[in-house]
């Protein structure tokens, strides 16, 4: 099978195949290749396929392209003054139907990784293990691994299956893998203290070695940094905000690198944000004092149901990228931006008031106790 390009334009070494102007074979038909020069932005295989949506692959990419998406990213590709008339010989299309026809029936295919991450498949792995070795040593309540493993697996299918198609393809899915990887999967995780378990299941060599690093000035001053009262729960909510500006979004939706930074870096800010609020000491030793536990997330739900409430209720398109590279769920795109802004403005700060009442009642027994912090002692 080969199909000639009309146009193509890589961004950030994304492939856009706009439109296909010649196929041979398909079903045992051969396409005029001449209507198709005269009509360039015309649906996609329309000849051979009549007009549906098809799956159009090149290497390990895929694109789901249609009429309106292909005219729209067609005139996008004609401002950006990309290359145009570039041949790819060895692609290959097929109908949409056929390749979702298998999903449908089995339901292990949706476990499959969109986008293969080595990096995150060692970590998810390596995290495993060392939380199953120290729960060896250690003992840890079933509430504490179920607690574990549930927010380990949320974490796991939002970013390594085919629901981050779905993430890259509908604001509102978007937004709901980034409330389990900011909000909820960490929220579930640190509501296990993971932290003692799994630095018991480290070898004994590591182990030492990570203590004698917390005694350095840099072990001291990057423990204080991470773990920082003012420093980390401003960082929590600014990541939140600041991927949400358009002009970020586009960019970051485009460039797998920075899709990926902001994927990982909502992952670590909720690991630090959930490991300060949901911390049972007094203080000290604990880093925030268990008032400011119950305060702060107050503080970083506000800007964040603000922003929810700003997307739901706008009325232009802030994300014209979604149906530009095409919607994978037939859906208006006022429609997908008001789920979208809904999901950031309840069901996030929802997850926040969980956190809060952790915090309240952590400092509930820390007072009935008497246990709000050491007082330091003063020299005569």
């Amino acid at each position: 099978k080969a199909c000639e390009i009309e146009k193509i334009a890589v961004v950030s070494e994304c492939v856009m195949v706009i439109s296909v102007t010649r196929h041979f074979g398909t079903r045992g038909q051969n396409s005029d290749s001449a209507a198709h020069a005269a009509h360039p932005a015309q649906n996609l295989l329309a000849a051979t396929l009549k007009g549906a949506d098809c799956i159009v692959r090149w290497g390990h990419e895929a694109w789901v392209l249609s009429e309106k998406r292909s005219t729209l990213v067609a005139a996008a590709i004609d401002l950006m003054g990309c290359p145009r008339h570039t041949t790819i010989p060895s692609l290959d299309c097929a109908p949409i139907s056929d390749h979702f026809k298998g999903c449908v029936m089995d339901w292990l295919s949706w476990l499959k990784p969109w986008e293969l991450s080595p990096v995150l498949v060692v970590c998810f792995v390596l995290s495993a293990w060392l939380f199953v070795r120290g729960a060896r040593v250690r003992r840890v309540s079933r509430t504490r691994q179920v607690f574990f493993w549930s927010g380990w697996v949320m974490l796991y299918l939002s970013m390594h299956t085919m629901l981050d198609y779905y993430a890259e393809r509908m604001f509102f899915m978007h937004r709901i893998q980034h409330l389990v990887l900011h909000h909820l999967g960490p929220l579930v995780v640190m509501a296990a203290y993971p932290g003692s378990v799994m630095r018991a299941g480290l070898p004994r060599a590591l182990r030492q070695a990570l203590f004698r690093f917390t005694q350095t000035i840099w072990g001291r001053g990057t423990v204080s940094l991470l773990t920082n009262p003012i420093f980390v729960p401003a960082l929590f909510v600014f990541l939140v905000v600041i991927w949400l500006i358009p002009s970020v979004q586009f960019y970051s939706m485009l460039d797998w690198r920075l899709y990926r930074l902001m994927n990982w870096s909502v992952v670590i800010t909720g690991f630090m944000y959930w490991n300060l609020i949901l911390d049972r000491r007094p203080n000290p030793p604990a880093a925030m004092t268990p008032g400011g536990r119950v305060i702060s997330p107050i503080l970083t739900m506000a800007p964040q149901m603000v922003a929810g409430a700003v997307i739901a209720f706008t009325e232009r398109d802030l994300y014209p990228l979604f149906d530009l590279c095409g919607r994978a769920i037939p859906m208006a795109a006022q429609t997908d931006q008001m789920i979208g802004g809904l999901t950031m403005w309840i069901p996030a700060a929802m997850t926040e008031v969980i956190g809060l009442l952790v915090a309240l009642r952590t400092l509930m027994r820390l007072s009935a106790k008497g246990r709000w912090g050491v007082a330091k002692r003063i020299r005569v």
